[in-house]
């Protein structure tokens, strides 16, 4: 009978030691499957902070140009108007309706060096957005746009702009814009509100670009 319980006490011991040794290979397989996702992490975030507001600062100059300002163009004339002498586009009638001055970029001369140049900074959606608006057309092997220049929001403050990375391929660039009761100038205006813009930037395809974007002024 001693002997049956030594047996007994034997097996349970081996049952313990068994149910120790899974709990710590469990252990060492998530610090293992964590350590996989960092490494992970840390590949594609290479990208650092001053690069990330590298890429929204090319990406706004470029929105801008669909939505704010013009891209540099080449063509001026000299005009005197009401005794007032300027400068204003050369216009060419590219199409019927539709009159542009060329344009005068180191890398964009035409529509499909400009949708590679837009698809360096948007995933498709957003450069198919901007595209829409049709502002630029080819003619004749060169690149044309439309010159429209706009104002921005006289009651648009400082901004505060944050850099958040949400997982391995995801942050959000997030800007925060004071808005004044009037011109943010005067020394009675105050701030009635704060606009709160957040921008994707995912990385997809081997590069980092907005999936979502406006100008936030």
């Amino acid at each position: 009978m001693g002997g049956i319980i030594i047996k007994i006490a034997r097996l349970a011991k081996l049952f313990i030691y068994a149910f120790i040794l899974s709990l710590i290979l469990g252990c060492s397989s998530v610090n293992t499957e964590n350590d996989s996702e960092l490494a992970s992490f840390s590949q594609l975030t290479v990208i650092s902070d001053s690069d990330v507001e590298a890429i929204y600062e090319k990406a706004w100059e470029a929105f801008s140009w669909f939505t704010l300002t013009t891209i540099p163009y080449l063509e001026t004339e000299e005009v005197t108007d009401f005794g007032i002498t300027f400068e204003r586009p050369v216009w060419t009638e590219v199409r019927e309706n539709w009159s542009g001055t060329r344009v005068v970029h180191e890398t964009i001369n035409t529509m499909e060096a400009l949708r590679a140049y837009l698809d360096t900074f948007f995933t498709n959606n957003v450069t198919e957005y901007l595209l829409s608006f049709e502002r630029f057309i080819e003619h004749d092997g060169n690149l044309y746009t439309i010159v429209a220049d706009r104002g921005t929001n006289m009651f648009a403050g400082d901004e505060l702009h944050e850099i958040i990375r949400v997982s391995a391929n995801e942050i959000v660039y997030r800007v925060s814009v004071d808005m004044y009761d009037s011109f943010p100038d005067e020394p009675e205006s105050k701030i009635v509100d704060v606009e709160v813009s957040d921008f994707h930037l995912v990385y997809e395809n081997e590069s980092w670009r907005f999936s979502n974007f406006h100008l936030v002024r």
